[in-house]
């Protein structure tokens, strides 16, 4: 059951000017029909790639922006697990957003290489290619999220036990 689609052509991409070995073509929500999470839910997209070139130590950034524009946090794919072939390549991806407080935020998508010295070189760049939302999860004891003075990070509840 996939959800909505975002065509990445439409948006602005930066990155290698002379031509890019890879593009995003296109992200899809899946298992929901509008980009919306509780509490406990996992991110779950395709990402299709034109690839021209296949290259690889290919890896994909995701960096997570609030609204507001401040940036939230980063998750990042592991070196090596993107293998690449010419043509139109889907991946499934996953993120795990559940520290996430409640609000609506962005993902700015990168592909970029690293080389065997650990250098980065970018390869392609989406900027705000991704929206979506985090539900207010309120039990009866549960304030309203109050960005301004909390952050955008809702920790796991504190664990506490009486000393006796």
């Amino acid at each position: 059951n996939m959800g909505q689609e975002i065509d990445l052509t439409a948006l602005p991409h930066q990155g290698n000017s002379f031509g890019k070995p890879v593009t995003m073509k296109r992200f899809r929500f899946c298992d929901r029909e509008w980009p919306s999470f509780r509490a406990d839910d996992l991110l779950r997209a395709e990402l299709d790639l034109q690839v021209d070139e296949p290259k690889e130590n290919l890896c994909l950034r995701a960096i997570i922006y609030h609204r507001d524009e401040v940036p939230v946090c980063m998750g990042t794919t592991e070196r090596g697990r993107m293998t690449l072939a010419k043509g139109e390549q889907k991946f499934n991806l996953c993120l795990d957003t559940r520290f996430l407080a409640p609000g609506s935020y962005y993902m700015k998508l990168a592909l970029y290489l690293v080389n065997d010295f650990g250098t980065e070189s970018i390869v392609d760049v989406v900027d705000k290619a991704v929206w979506f939302e985090k539900e207010e999860t309120g039990t009866e004891n549960q304030l309203s999220w109050l960005p301004r003075w909390w952050g955008h990070v809702r920790m796991p509840k504190i664990q506490i036990s009486e000393i006796v």
